[in-house]
């Protein structure tokens, strides 16, 4: 008797056990990735909330024009994809955050009309570690939903 309850002990624990790894990997797998300056990207729009209406729901799309670089002209991104993709696919409002006046020159301002402007200087953008890359950023409750890096 004492053998069968001894058995009967070890194979619950092995359910258990089981029971256990399981709820551990479904956890870890069902985690979204963080973007890796999330932090300083909230910190930004907690700073100036004021340019951001004081919104908690809103979408960025970051458009960057790297300054002094051999390869500033040979980076070739195609803006009309990544405000109509934004538009689509991210939550109004959606503001365009970026550092030179000219970066959207050139396409029909009729792709951009609805979005709300911000334009600063890179050297702030540089601090909060905005990308160069064009991403848009959805942040809801200043933490960042979701994101999209729009590469060549």
């Amino acid at each position: 008797m004492k053998l069968v309850f001894t058995q009967l002990s070890m194979s619950w624990n092995r359910v258990i056990s089981l029971i256990a790894i399981s709820f551990v990997f479904l956890f870890l797998s069902s985690c979204n990735p963080k973007y890796p300056d999330a932090d300083l990207i909230v910190r930004y729009t907690l700073d100036n909330k004021e340019k951001f209406d004081d919104n908690n729901k809103f979408s960025i799309i970051v458009i960057r024009t790297p300054y002094l670089a051999c390869g500033a002209s040979m980076q070739k991104y195609d803006y009309e994809y990544v405000l109509e993709y934004s538009r689509k696919n991210f939550a109004p409002p959606i503001y365009i955050l970026y550092d030179f006046d000219l970066v959207l020159y050139g396409l029909d301002s009729a792709l951009y009309e609805g979005f709300h402007h911000i334009v600063e200087s890179p050297f702030v953008l540089d601090s909060y570690a905005y990308p160069y890359i064009p991403t848009t950023f959805q942040i809801e409750n200043k933490k960042i939903i979701k994101w999209k890096e729009f590469l060549e």
